[in-house]
């Protein structure tokens, strides 16, 4: 090859120098594409998990009709164990009939009879955007060595699977959060899936909700949820099978917030981790299901007055804009 030919195959090169512009204009460029491809990421599984919901509300509007009750928030079926939740006795009118027949109500969901149903992962009841997780969960699962040394232990595939949504039992009866049209606080049980820790009705009647279906809260996001107490079988409520998965409604904010630490000062147990208000890790909000099977997403900036008298059924607030 001749001297000119070298030359020439030489100066089609790249020096140092155009190799790192052209480095720095590649990187920039993903840099400035990447937040992008995230927002584009998120507004996917915010779509998923409103699908999530609009499922669930279907289910429950088929419920609706057929019994003109919504379903339980939650049951106790058998005296000394713990209540067993609306999402168990929900999974036939979610396609999940197979699994609901697996179930032993009467036995204690931690026990070896319902091993396997409650270990079940349940897509529907997740939301894709979970990040953030209370210690007691890993993942979709969460490992507890309760009443049989070992059966419950982190890393066996068959711990508890969670849920990222939670049935919503009303306003919170607090002397805090006061009715405007009563001028009195709001009494326990105020919502649609009650928590029976607090009353002693089981279930709603859909004429009973006169504050209006499109009007009043049924279930909302809360993901992230572990156990109250670590170890133990105290408030399984992050666990889908659990009764614990009603909550009732406090103080915003409704979205992005903080989760507590497991036992957080007294004053502040109206939103610690184990019984907190609407939570997600979607940008700006929370998603919730309403009655009427419409599913939107609240704000965090939602005013606390119009929050509560949207978890209420009949409390006979007039509701502004949200």
């Amino acid at each position: 090859m001749s001297g000119q030919a070298v030359r020439s195959l030489r100066s089609r090169g790249f020096t140092l120098v155009e190799l790192l512009v052209v480095t720095a204009v590649i990187g920039g460029l993903l840099a400035l594409g990447l937040p992008a491809v995230q927002a584009a990421r998120e507004v996917a599984r915010r779509s998923h998990c409103a699908n999530n919901l609009r499922q669930i509300g279907l289910g429950m509007q088929n419920y609706a009709t057929v019994y003109q009750t919504f379903p339980a928030g939650q049951r106790l079926m058998t005296f000394g164990h713990k209540t067993w939740g609306w999402p168990a006795f929900f999974l036939e009118w979610v396609d999940q009939s197979a699994l609901q027949e697996q179930i032993d109500f009467p036995r204690p969901l931690w026990g070896p009879e319902n091993r396997e149903a409650v270990a079940t992962v349940i897509a529907l009841y997740l939301c894709p955007s979970t990040g953030r997780v209370h210690p007691t969960r890993t993942g979709n699962r969460i490992g507890l060595d309760l009443i049989n040394p070992g059966q419950w232990d982190p890393g066996t595939g068959e711990d508890m699977a969670c849920i990222d949504y939670a049935g919503i039992s009303g306003a919170t009866a607090h002397a805090r959060f006061v009715n405007p049209v009563t001028g009195l606080p709001y009494p326990v049980n105020n919502g649609v899936l009650l928590n029976i820790s607090t009353g002693s009705r089981t279930q709603i009647r859909v004429a009973e909700i006169s504050d209006g279906l499109s009007h009043t809260l049924l279930v909302g996001e809360h993901s992230g949820r572990g156990v109250f107490v670590a170890g133990t079988s105290n408030a399984l409520r992050g666990v889908w099978a659990a009764g614990q998965n009603c909550i009732s409604i406090p103080k915003a904010p409704v979205g992005n917030r903080r989760i507590r630490p497991i036992n957080p000062p007294a004053a502040d147990a109206w939103i610690n981790a184990g019984n907190a208000s609407l939570f997600s890790d979607h940008p700006g909000g929370a998603h919730v299901l309403f009655c009427d099977g419409a599913v939107r997403l609240l704000s965090e900036a939602i005013e606390e007055q119009v929050l509560l008298a949207l978890a209420s059924r009949n409390g006979a607030e007039v509701i502004g804009s949200y």
